[in-house]
């Protein structure tokens, strides 16, 4: 989940800083160079918080079901 969230949150940024360039008639390579870096720096700040997301929806799920359990046993 976590790699799916980073391509996603990557490929956004991608787009986003390479429409300002062709808006702003930016250069070519200078706009690529940006755009990739863009695209790095997100992917890893997606991976973070996607990693981030899943540990948070694992742990409220087992408290859930921790919580079931102790239902059912009274």
């Amino acid at each position: 989940m976590a790699k799916l969230f980073a391509g996603r949150l990557s490929l956004i940024a991608f787009a986003t800083v390479s429409l300002r360039g062709v808006m702003t008639s930016g250069q070519f390579d200078g706009t690529l160079r940006t755009a990739l870096a863009a695209a790095a720096a997100f992917y890893v700040i997606g991976l973070m918080c996607g990693d981030l997301a899943r540990r948070l929806v694992e742990e409220d799920a087992r408290v859930e079901v921790n919580r079931i359990i102790a239902e059912e046993q009274r």
